[in-house]
């Protein structure tokens, strides 16, 4: 009986309280959380525009952003070449930046320390060194690059016009996984020391040796924070970096507003605000004031979208 009791005289001093707040003091607390709301609808869509952009990528542009191949830049100084129809950065102006695209796509540190020609402690260290951070990204960039395909091809199954919302949707919740999924990424990677090893008898005994005094352990979870911070470069600043005219396009606006615009897009995103501004509408004020503001957000939404 006696917790019974002082939950009902919470449950009434909550009330009360309510019933005391100034009708001001609960309408700039709403306000504050519409901008709020606001912000979380445009990175939203943000992530969105920027993971439909990815999945739209030609060939040639996902051998950039994510390489696979351990023959090629920039695990080594050999060219790319090939492409396809779709959206291709490769001619995109600050690609072809000297400074950016040595910093991010042409063969280099770290990959640069391997040294096969000779046998000493220092190279057989730096080659085993470059082993563990090629084929860890391989295999990373190869994960990230079957979900943005997976996602991609889904666009074959439906009509035309709402091509760009599935993966728009699914953008935000795409990264998070793939960000979940790099920094997790140390286990995969101290996998691929054993399982990917180039570097003969020598660089197994230094794995080997690495997990009794701590170093192949260490390492992974090293690249994976490295990881981690390419993968968020990637995915949230990059794409609007290179989404603008290309030297192949010119006539071509900027790919994320084109995204962003898309009607169905902006639907979803005034739904979304529209669902965050009732929640904030039914905190902040009673229910039949809040249920006003639900019927004219709906409206307003509607109105906006026709």
């Amino acid at each position: 009986m006696p917790s019974e009791y002082s939950e009902k005289e919470k449950e009434k001093e909550k009330e009360d309280k309510k019933r005391q707040t100034p009708f001001g003091t609960n309408l700039l607390r709403f306000f504050i959380y519409i901008i709020i709301s606001f912000i979380i609808v445009c990175f939203t869509g943000l992530l969105g525009a920027n993971f439909t952009f990815l999945t739209k990528l030609s060939k040639e542009s996902l051998d950039k952003l994510f390489p696979v191949d351990e023959n090629k830049p920039p695990y080594s100084g050999e060219k790319q070449t090939g492409g396809n129809s779709k959206i291709n950065i490769t001619k995109n102006k600050l690609v072809a930046e000297p400074f950016f695209s040595e910093a991010l796509f042409d063969y280099g540190f770290p990959y640069s320390m391997e040294n096969k020609d000779s046998s000493g402690f220092l190279s057989n260290l730096g080659n085993w060194l470059v082993n563990k951070i090629t084929y860890s990204n391989i295999w990373l960039n190869s994960s990230i690059r079957k979900i943005l395909e997976f996602i991609g091809q889904v666009d074959a199954f439906i009509p035309i016009s709402f091509q760009e919302l599935i993966p728009f949707i699914l953008g935000p919740l795409s990264i998070g996984i793939i960000i979940c999924i790099s920094s997790l990424w140390w286990l995969p990677t101290l996998i691929s020391t054993f399982m990917e090893e180039t570097g003969g008898k020598n660089a197994t005994i230094i794995s080997v040796v690495g997990l009794f005094f701590g170093w192949t352990w260490l390492i992974p979870v090293l690249i994976s924070i490295a990881q981690v911070c390419s993968v968020l470069f990637k995915f949230i600043l990059l794409p609007g970096l290179l989404s603008g005219k290309s030297q192949e396009n010119e006539k071509r606006g900027n790919y994320l507003l084109d995204i962003m615009s898309n009607k169905y897009n902006m639907y979803y995103m005034s739904m979304l605000f529209c669902i965050l501004s009732s929640i904030s509408a039914f905190i902040n004020f009673d229910t039949p004031q809040a249920i006003v503001m639900l019927i004219v957000f709906i409206y307003a939404s509607v109105k906006l979208n026709r």
